[in-house]
């Protein structure tokens, strides 16, 4: 039980720190405002792609996405006995570290790229596996229909509604190294 309760601590901790940066926050600080006081309100990408213009929103989103998939990565080979727990504790905590950062008075992004990089390092299969054409196909076209919806949020909550909508339908069973035998 102890040990348990050591990789949850481990992995919330360096989860939510990694979460925390923010390079939406950081690069608007650079230029000398709070990007939560301009545009949508939010520090996160698109209100850089509507700030700062779409190339410094682009690398804001990839940071993002691979702080998440940083920290889970890291979970994950830091604890590979228990890697499912310690990367789903790491991957919910590296998004409340997003969403709530300490030094933004816990108003940070909304999280959505934080979730894609979680993703894609627990099971990259979820994002569209290149060696399913069609499953690729569909994953991308969803994709590609959520980026011309025009409101970032709903675009989020629309894409991560689809995928999971994605994952049930075309996705059977668990990945065999998650499925342990005895």
């Amino acid at each position: 039980m102890k040990e348990v309760l050591f990789i949850l601590a481990v992995s919330a901790v360096s989860g939510y720190l990694i979460g925390c940066i923010n390079p939406a926050f950081f690069l608007a600080r650079i230029r000398g405002y709070d990007i939560r006081e301009h545009g949508s309100g939010n520090a996160g990408a698109s209100n850089v792609i509507i700030t700062m213009g779409k190339g410094i929103g682009l690398l804001v989103a990839f940071v993002d996405v691979f702080k998440a998939f940083l920290a889970v990565e890291l979970a994950m080979l830091a604890f590979p006995d228990d890697s499912l727990l310690a990367g789903f504790c790491s991957a919910t905590f590296v998004i409340l570290g997003n969403i709530f950062p300490f030094y933004m008075g816990f108003k940070g992004g909304k999280g959505f790229a934080s979730l894609g990089g979680s993703v894609l390092a627990i099971d990259v299969n979820l994002c569209g596996p290149a060696d399913h054409c069609h499953r690729y196909r569909i994953c991308v076209r969803l994709y590609m229909l959520c980026a011309n919806i025009r409101i970032a949020g709903f675009s989020g909550l629309v894409r991560s509604d689809l995928q999971d909508i994605y994952s049930v339908c075309f996705y059977s069973g668990l990945p065999g190294h998650y499925i342990q035998t005895s």
